[in-house]
């Protein structure tokens, strides 16, 4: 009879004690309404920064700073479009801090082509050209583009491939 009684009363305590326990537990935050985009780089997804993760969000900025600032005028992506302003090719490029410049090709005419990017061959830079050669098709010459800067931030010359000479501007 007394083990039935301690039961009874050791379940009627649980009982009572459970709502007291799930009052105790921290409420989970509501997630923001609007999803957060990778442009947005003030906000969040799970509410404000903590010290720690402010710190480290410091640091990597002003990592990534060094890093850019030792880049050169070349790096990034790049467009060259034809003198009628239509877009040939996409470029990305690398301005290495150590001097000379590598890159990737894509052609903006045909975007779903399985031949249709790759790697720069060559490039060649001194202050007053670029050169650029890289292979569009297997089996073909190479695709050659000589450029030279306009004070406007982009660069402007001929591209030859094996049937053509095209007049074009190279710009952000």
């Amino acid at each position: 009879m007394m083990r039935r009684w301690a039961a009874t009363v050791l379940t009627g305590v649980a009982l009572v004690a459970m709502p007291v326990v799930l009052c105790a537990q921290p409420v989970p935050a509501e997630p923001d309404p609007a999803p957060v985009t990778i442009d947005q780089v003030g906000r969040t997804p799970g509410g404000p920064l903590t010290p720690q993760e402010e710190a480290f969000d410091k640091q990597l900025r002003q990592s990534y700073s060094v890093v850019d600032q030792q880049q050169g005028p070349l790096e990034g992506a790049w467009r060259l479009l034809a003198a009628d302003g239509k877009p040939l090719f996409g470029f990305q490029l690398a301005d290495l801090p150590r001097g000379g410049v590598e890159g990737a090709w894509r052609d903006l005419r045909r975007p779903s082509a399985l031949g249709g990017s790759g790697f720069i061959a060559v490039i060649y830079r001194d202050e007053d050209s670029l050169r650029m050669n890289f292979y569009e098709r297997e089996g073909q010459g190479p695709t050659e583009i000589v450029l030279t800067p306009t004070g406007s931030g982009q660069w402007t010359g001929n591209l030859w491939d094996e049937s053509r000479k095209v007049p074009v501007t190279m710009q952000r």
